[in-house]
């Protein structure tokens, strides 16, 4: 017999879907529109710079 098949795992992970977890695509969405007016307000001086940079190419 060989040991090195004695023993299975498994595992599944579900995944967010619209219809099953609507809550979640409400809180990516407020998660989005709480750090785009961070961006708006300066609070991210190092992301602006980046940003001004891609825009500038």
């Amino acid at each position: 017999m060989n040991p090195k098949y004695l023993y299975t795992i498994r595992w599944t992970q579900p995944y967010a879907t619209d219809r099953l977890r609507p809550y979640l695509r409400h809180l990516q969405e407020e998660m989005e529109q709480v750090i785009e007016a961070l961006l708006e307000y300066k609070q991210f001086d190092q992301a602006n710079e980046v940003i001004a940079r891609i825009q500038a190419l």
